[in-house]
């Protein structure tokens, strides 16, 4: 297998430790393997999980052939020999190895492996935080700063790399394309020029040579990319050498640049395509500040600020660690002539942007890159803008006709430009649709389908003058739901306007109560007996009584205003809604105190012949809440009271 075909092996380790490869698969099923460069020259080593213990074996690779032993060497390439293994036992090779190739580890577990550990390794190095921890989202401190500092710039210096192959990839497939579309057209133009006149031959000509000054622009741009990619790769080489002249761990620097690789998989291209243009003013060391104090970085800006000689501050700025978010840096940077802010940056799985900002970056740098200067969005990726301008010259030739349905060997021609997957960097499909009136689809490779997991992406496109747009009933259906509304507003109207609560009076009189005190001589009368009254709710939803009370007046005579008596009752009472005047009796407790003339009056000696009462009246109120609105019901009400010592006016005299 070529190097290059097996770096690609999701199973292949390269040169993993032995000890990292050992604690990854320790905890892994039976059947679990990776492949990673053997100590000699050109071997490789299998590590396997068999009946729970991690066994070595050594690939030899001798002219083109592989094989666990100088007498086995049957297979062309690793992967074939992986692929063999994962349906036929080890056990041919070793009676011991009784276990077949099922599970491959990806190398991503290595990546994270490795950015785990390079993060501890920082962390020994790292004081700890006021609060006594520290998080790892934080790494611009610790006693090792200039090797943190050196690190992050290779953090940048391979996020540039691996956008700058981005772009190069895309240019070049945009140029393979549009060269098998030249062709495909070129072929198509011969044909038809068999039978055509002198002056037709002269206007496809014209247009085949229109046709090459598009290709020229894209031929350009596949060039520019290519210098560009050389430049980053080139950059990215020279820094990791530097680094390593330097002393810093090889496994370090290798943990740096996987971190890079798997932090780069969720930027969109648009912001590749945005930030690779701008050009990276500071290296991270410029603004990046090893000190938690707020007040030392007012120091260090106010210092810079006189020596400006009465430049501006606008934009002088310095990146620092938070004091009280330990997982965030702080931007402190002037503004608005010698105005101070200090901002809040975090870390979210996105990369680094401002708090609650939503736009964040891949690294710290990316984040300062973006913000020294005014953005400028492109609309739409270089080689889309190249081939709208074709289109637009096509349009103007003469006699343009639509390209028909090909058939045989062209139906493998290339997919059009302008039908390309701009967010996806995997290779395009080989097969184009060509109908009449239609566009090309990749996607579909001429099964008029595409894959189920493209489904969320697809957008239906509708003419303006299609049936379906034109409203239909519109009127009828607004009119219905209007009357629906105000119905329903009318009802809940009528449901929910107050209605009277009324208390009615109980006219029977009070045969029966307690006395709690008699005297003669001065006379003296006190008693207890309960009352009630009848209420009536009027309303469609319930009122709940909250408070009744009740004052009591002689009536001995009719003239007579004397208070003699309390009464009352605190518990709530609901009372349900819509019930009548005999729905729900309120009763209270009352107490009465006799004296004078009327406490004579029912210790007389008449008590031994006829029961004796006495009228009295009863002023109530009760107090209702619905709604959380309180209302206050009086009702004033007159009745017979017994008030015989006995207390029973009901036995026969």
């Amino acid at each position: 297998m070529a190097a290059s075909a097996l770096a690609v092996a999701d199973w292949y380790w390269m040169d993993a430790e032995r000890n990292e490869v050992a604690e990854l698969l320790t905890n892994e099923p039976d059947g679990s393997f990776s492949v990673r460069n053997a100590s000699t020259q050109g071997d490789y080593t299998l590590t396997v999980k068999c009946n729970g213990h991690l066994r070595l074996i050594k690939i030899l690779v001798r002219d083109g052939k592989c094989g666990f032993s100088q007498d086995a060497l049957n297979h062309d390439d690793i992967a074939r020999l992986i692929d063999y293994h994962k349906d036929n036992s080890l056990k041919s090779y070793n009676e011991l190895l009784d276990v077949c190739l099922t599970n491959p580890v990806s190398k991503i577990v290595l990546a994270k492996y490795r950015v785990a550990k390079q993060q501890r390794d920082v962390d020994k190095d790292l004081p700890n935080s006021p609060d006594g921890n520290f998080n790892d989202n934080n790494h611009f401190e610790g006693d090792n700063w200039n090797t943190n500092l050196a690190l992050e710039k290779l953090l940048v210096i391979m996020t540039e790399y691996l956008r700058a192959a981005r772009l190069y990839e895309l240019a070049h497939n945009d140029k393979s394309r549009a060269e098998l579309f030249r062709f495909s057209v070129i072929r198509k133009l011969v044909k038809e020029l068999q039978n055509q006149t002198n002056r037709e031959m002269d206007e496809r000509t014209s247009q085949v040579g229109m046709l090459d000054d598009v290709m020229d622009d894209i031929l350009e741009a596949d060039s520019k990319e290519e210098v560009q990619h050389k430049k980053f790769l080139d950059a990215k080489e020279s820094y990791i050498a530097f680094l390593i002249k330097q002393g810093v761990p090889r496994q370090r620097i290798n943990s740096t640049l996987e971190s890079a690789k798997l932090r780069f998989q969720k930027e969109p291209l648009s912001v590749t395509q945005l930030l690779l243009p701008i050009e990276r003013k500071w290296d991270p060391a410029s603004y990046l500040v090893n000190d938690y104090n707020k007040e030392y970085a007012v120091e260090i800006l106010n210092a810079t600020r006189e020596n400006m000689r009465g430049k501006s501050p606008d934009g002088l700025f310095l990146i620092r660690p938070s004091v009280t978010h330990h997982d965030k840096l702080v931007l402190s940077v002037f503004y608005d002539n010698n105005h101070l802010a200090h901002c809040l940056i975090e870390q979210s799985e996105n990369g680094w942007g401002f708090q609650n900002g939503g736009l964040y970056f891949v690294t710290i740098a990316d984040f300062v890159r973006y913000y020294s200067q005014v953005p400028v969005f492109l609309e739409m990726p270089f080689f889309e803008r190249v081939w709208n301008r074709t289109k637009d010259r096509m349009n103007k030739w003469k006699g343009q006709e639509r390209l028909e349905e090909e058939t045989g060997d062209e139906s493998t021609e290339q997919p059009a430009p302008h039908d390309r997957d701009y967010g996806s960097t995997e290779g395009t499909s080989s097969y184009t649709e060509l109908m009449s009136g239609s566009v090309p689809c990749p996607s579909c490779k001429g099964t008029g389908k595409i894959p189920k997991e493209m489904e969320e992406t697809l957008v239906a496109l509708i003419p303006i003058n299609d049936d379906r747009l034109k409203p239909k009933r519109t009127w009828l259906y607004v009119l219905v739901g209007i009357g629906v509304c105000v119905l329903l507003a009318t009802a809940a109207i009528f449901m929910l306007v107050p209605r009277a609560v009324d208390l009615i009076p109980n006219h029977k009189s009070i045969d029966n109560v307690n006395v709690t005190l008699k005297v003669k001589d001065p006379p003296e009368l006190n008693f207890h007996f309960m009352n009630y009254v009848n209420i009536a709710n009027a309303n469609y939803y319930v009122v709940q009584v909250v408070n009744t009370t009740a004052t009591i007046i002689s009536k001995f005579q009719p003239w007579s205003t004397e208070t003699i008596g309390q009464g009352g009752n605190s518990s709530i009472i609901t009372v349900s809604p819509l019930s009548d005047n005999e729905g729900s009796r309120l009763y209270f407790n009352n107490s009465v105190h006799l004296i004078g003339n009327v406490a004579q009056y029912c210790q007389s000696e008449f008590i031994h012949l006829t029961a004796l009462y006495v009228n009295m009246q009863f002023n109530v109120a009760v107090s209702m809440v619905y709604f959380n609105h309180k209302e206050t019901v009086t009702l004033s009400m007159t009745q017979q009271v017994c008030c015989v010592p006995s207390g029973n006016c009901t036995s026969s005299y």
